[in-house]
């Protein structure tokens, strides 16, 4: 998810389908358990930039749906 999550970021992709086409689903998939599981990973390696790509992105979603 993280080098899709890069694509987007980087224009390869287009967030404007990523956002019609599964938007929601993975905002919802997010706050369901995967920041949690993200904030973890970033504790065990101590890296702050693990998983910024995606972070990134659902930030974005979250700028969108709200």
């Amino acid at each position: 998810m993280e080098f899709f999550c890069i694509g987007i970021n980087n224009g390869i992709y287009d967030f404007c389908i990523l956002r019609k086409m599964s938007g929601q689903r993975l905002l919802n998939q997010y706050r369901s358990g995967m920041c949690e599981f993200v904030d973890s990973r970033r504790k065990r390696s101590q890296k702050t930039d693990d998983w910024c790509e995606y972070k990134k992105v659902m930030y974005k979603l979250e700028k969108y749906y709200v």
